[in-house]
């Protein structure tokens, strides 16, 4: 990588994305975004690179925390850190819509821009692409976190019985998963179904 900087083979290219991708996996996030940063200078419309540098910024920004000037008292600390994951969070969304231009069909790409637009407050469009997202027949993982993501939206806009029916669904997709049961057993005590 540092031999051949500007090299923009098709080896290249997939070097980033799974080397990127698998520090991400291993929680080496800031190595992942330097290795897909370069990548997406190098190949700023490759929807796998897209996808992948996306994804790195999703991931800085759910793990931004405020620093220990919060915690002692300091405004600064949690306005800082609320900006700068603002800032990612506008990262993601950029580059995941780029990659659903790209790749209309992508299920990955659809739920992750999902969730990064649910993390924004946006939860129209975050439903809006998590009910588009069934036409694509997604795998059941995709299925599944979508199912979580679009039933927890429900029960934050007070339809506790929806998002009850979509738990139950999907617990019967991935039958071996607890947070399905849990949040199905937080739904059912909220709307006041205490015996279920």
């Amino acid at each position: 990588d540092k031999i051949k900087p500007a090299d923009e083979s098709r080896f290249r290219r997939r070097w980033q994305v799974a080397v990127g991708r698998l520090l991400l996996w291993q929680g080496f996030d800031q190595l992942a975004d330097m290795i897909l940063g370069d990548a997406i200078l190098l190949f700023p419309a490759d929807p796998d690179v897209l996808l992948a540098y996306g994804t790195a910024r999703e991931t800085a920004a759910v793990s931004v925390r405020p620093g220990l000037a919060w915690l002692i008292g300091s405004a600064n600390g949690g306005y800082g850190a609320q900006r700068e994951r603002g800032m990612l969070l506008d990262d993601a969304r950029r580059y995941l819509s780029r990659a659903c231009t790209a790749t209309p069909v992508s299920p990955e790409t659809r739920l992750r821009l999902a969730h990064v637009r649910s993390l924004q407050h946006d939860e129209n469009a975050a439903r809006a692409l998590l009910e588009n997202l069934k036409s694509a027949n997604p795998p059941p993982p995709v299925t599944y976190l979508a199912a979580l993501m679009l039933a927890r939206i429900k029960e934050r806009d007070g339809e506790l019985n929806a998002a009850a029916e979509i738990y139950q669904h999907a617990q019967q997709l991935l039958p071996g998963s607890q947070t399905a049961y849990v949040a199905h057993a937080r739904a059912l005590q909220a709307s006041g179904r205490l015996r279920e």
